[in-house]
């Protein structure tokens, strides 16, 4: 028997699993082409605008047909798409982001060029695209191109629902409680403990979380106070009947009898992360934020920012829109004092009242962005105040 025979009797007896392999093969090959064709589109379709360098081009290559004004495109992805200096020198660039025409005097070097196009193209292009005002040279109706039609978006932040039952409303038995702490005449209050007769000064009201139903509880609100010894307390206070002002029995600690008013251990529990920092004499700092207690008996709140300055908040009063006692959760906003800052001409102006979010998770206090502070028209918040961001 032949060699030929050989491979003819082997093929007869394993052709099929030659025609499978081979079949294998191909439809492998096919399968690793489209998956190559198909990204290769995709990466196309989201290719970025590329501008051509040339001097001379007086078109640009678009991989989709839009200009940076229809992207909206930030500053950083505009740096990103080509070098500045390659950028800055096509006139086309210039047109589609309406910066007008750069040009350089004869007499200038190559390097000296790209420097000082790098310069007019940053700042222009930032000038454009964010909106701003200063610096650069900015587009007007007698340049060449066309003005662009859309802007960056601006993102704007959204409030959400009051998701307390209580409404702040009904808390304006407290105005003459709140009024003298603002005023700096909380002393005159003349409220004490009474069971040691000792003098104790407001330092602010936390409101919110009473009345409820589950557990059981009337209206009230929590009154924080300063003892002699710089040790802060609190304990409740209610008000009349009538609900236009707060009880002046029910101003002063007591432990017995009908105008008991002591908290329980687990409102202490609850409310000890307040007490440990709003300590006359010692400041208690966590990150960037100091609380304690000054001079005059007022509890501040002070953040450093990013340039060593400080911001203080004088507190009066603390609203707890939503609270959980098992995740050991409080969310809600401070209200608090904004000292100015001493003019060259005399002393300091009146404080604003303002408002600011904050959050408690595992006793750990956090604010929210400064930029976020609302302002206040009275001692007690209006509507709307019970509206939060969500951070």
């Amino acid at each position: 028997m032949t060699l030929w025979d050989d491979i003819e009797v082997g093929f007869e007896e394993n052709w099929p699993c030659l025609v499978t392999f081979f079949s294998g093969v191909i439809v492998t090959g096919v399968a690793f082409l489209s998956f190559h064709r198909c990204r290769r589109q995709r990466r196309e379709s989201r290719e970025l605008p590329r501008f051509d360098s040339s001097a001379d081009s007086e078109r640009s290559t678009f991989s989709r047909r839009s200009t940076i004004a229809e992207l909206a495109l930030p500053v950083h992805f505009v740096d990103r798409m080509v070098p500045l200096s390659r950028r800055i020198d096509s006139p086309n660039f210039r047109q589609v982001v309406g910066l007008g025409s750069l040009h350089h005097s004869d007499d200038r070097s190559d390097a000296q060029s790209d420097s000082s196009a790098s310069f007019y193209s940053c700042d222009d292009s930032e000038n454009f695209l964010t909106g701003s005002q200063g610096g650069g040279r900015r587009h007007s109706r007698g340049e060449d191109g066309p003005r662009p039609s859309a802007r960056l978006p601006i993102i704007q932040k959204v409030k959400h629902n009051r998701r307390n039952k209580n409404l702040i409303q009904q808390y304006s038995w407290l105005e003459p409680l709140l009024s003298p702490i603002v005023e700096n005449q909380a002393a005159a209050l003349g409220v004490m403990d009474g069971d040691t007769k000792e003098p104790c000064t407001p330092l602010f009201v936390l409101a919110g979380t009473c009345p409820s139903t589950f557990p059981p509880t009337p209206m009230q609100a929590a009154l924080f106070c300063v003892r002699p010894s710089g040790a802060s307390d609190f304990w409740w206070v209610k008000p009349e009947f009538s609900e236009k002002q707060f009880n002046p029995e029910l101003l002063s600690r007591s432990t017995r009898g009908k105008t008991k008013n002591a908290p329980g251990d687990k409102s202490r529990n609850a409310y000890h992360f307040l007490l440990r920092r709003f300590v006359k004499g010692a400041k208690f700092v966590t990150g960037n934020i100091t609380f304690g207690v000054n001079s005059d008996n007022r509890a501040y709140i002070e953040e450093e920012t990013a340039h060593n300055m400080r911001r203080r908040m004088v507190l009066y009063f603390i609203w707890v829109e939503v609270y959980s006692s098992v995740k050991a959760t409080l969310e809600g906003k401070i209200c608090f004092e904004r000292p100015l800052p001493r003019s060259a001409e005399g002393p300091r102006g009146p404080p604003t009242l303002r408002a600011r979010q904050f959050w408690v998770q595992n006793t750990e206090l956090r604010l929210g962005p400064y930029e976020d502070e609302e302002f206040l028209s009275g001692v007690i918040p209006g509507d709307g105040f019970q509206e939060m961001y969500q951070y």
